[in-house]
C-alpha cells in the first residue's frame, strides 16, 4: 500500500488523502483480517518530517478466551505516525524516494489493538472446568466447591466460627 508524496515534498504544509480497500497481504498472520479491511488518511508535510493519520476499519477473526468459540469482530484502529527520510531512529517510520509503503504500519497498528483477552460478549459463561460444557448454551450439574488451596486455612476459619 504504496502512497506516493512527490507533490507532498515539495511544499511544508501541503496535505494529501488516501483511502484503500483491500486484503492486505502484509499480515503474518491472516487471522487477524476476516475480509477486507478499509484505510482512509492524510499525509502531512510538517518539514522535518511527515506525519501520516487515520483510521483501519474492519473485521477480525478472534477466538474468545472463555469458551474459545470462533467469532468476527468489528475493528476501528486510529493511527497517527512520523515519518522521516532514512532515518536511524526506530521510534519513526522511514521512507526513501518518493513514495511511502503503509503496509508495516497498517500491520504494526492492527497487531496492537487486538485485545489482551477477547470475549464473544461480556456476558460469556465460559467452559465448566471439571466436565468441559459450555455454560452458555447448558447447565452442568458438576460440584465446584472446590476451595483454593492457599485459602483453605481462610476456609476452616469460617466454619469454626459457625
Amino acid at each position: 500500500m504504496k502512497i506516493n508524496i512527490a507533490q507532498l515534498l515539495q511544499e511544508i504544509g501541503a496535505c494529501q488523502s488516501f483511502r484503500f480497500l483491500c486484503r492486505p497481504k502484509i499480515l503474518e498472520d491472516d487471522s487477524l483480517v476476516a475480509g477486507n479491511i478499509e484505510v482512509e488518511g492524510e499525509v502531512v508535510n510538517i518539514g522535518s518530517y511527515l506525519t501520516v493519520s487515520g483510521v483501519i476499519r474492519g473485521e477480525a477473526n478472534r477466538t474468545c478466551n472463555r469458551c474459545l468459540k470462533a467469532y468476527t469482530a468489528s475493528v476501528v484502529v486510529p493511527f497517527n505516525e512520523k515519518w522521516r527520510q532514512a532515518a536511524d531512529d526506530l521510534e519513526v517510520f522511514t521512507y526513501q524516494g518518493e513514495e511511502i509503503d503503509i503496509s508495516e504500519l497498517i500491520r504494526e497498528n492492527l497487531v496492537l489493538a487486538e485485545p489482551i483477552k477477547s470475549l464473544c460478549k461480556e456476558t460469556c459463561r465460559g467452559l465448566c472446568p471439571i466436565c468441559g460444557a459450555d455454560l452458555n448454551t447448558t447447565e452442568c450439574n458438576c460440584v465446584r466447591d472446590d476451595i483454593d488451596p492457599r485459602l483453605a486455612a481462610l476456609q476452616k476459619l469460617l466454619e469454626n466460627k459457625q
